[in-house]
């Protein structure tokens, strides 16, 4: 065994060199094309999630629009029960006063 480097170890060691760094460009360019792929799947799920939030955005102002009409007849009941309540306890007050009239007249 020489201590010396040859000319012929110069060789085989570029030639490791060169496969060695075949199989880097081939392992990167496999792992790249992966990414490659993973990134259209990827976009494709984001594009198909953007559809679906845009779609909840247009559920959620129409369910704010119906919200805001039953606000609105809740507060259109309100009021009838409201003048409901005046009448009957108006109308209370003026049995309770023709009662006492008619008891009035009676023992008179």
């Amino acid at each position: 065994m020489s201590e010396y480097f040859t000319k012929k170890d110069a060789e085989e060691f570029k030639e490791d060199i060169k496969r060695y760094l075949g199989i880097l460009a081939e392992d990167f360019q496999h792992k790249l094309g992966f990414v490659i792929d993973n990134q259209m799947d990827i976009k494709r799920e984001v594009e198909g999630l953007k559809v679906n939030v845009d779609r909840l955005e247009q559920r959620m102002d129409g369910l704010e629009q119906r919200m805001d009409r039953l606000e609105q007849r809740m507060d259109g009941l309100e009021q009838k029960v409201d003048m409901i309540h005046v009448e009957l306890v108006a109308h209370r007050d003026n049995t309770e006063v023709h009662v006492q009239q008619v008891k009035k007249r009676r023992r008179q």
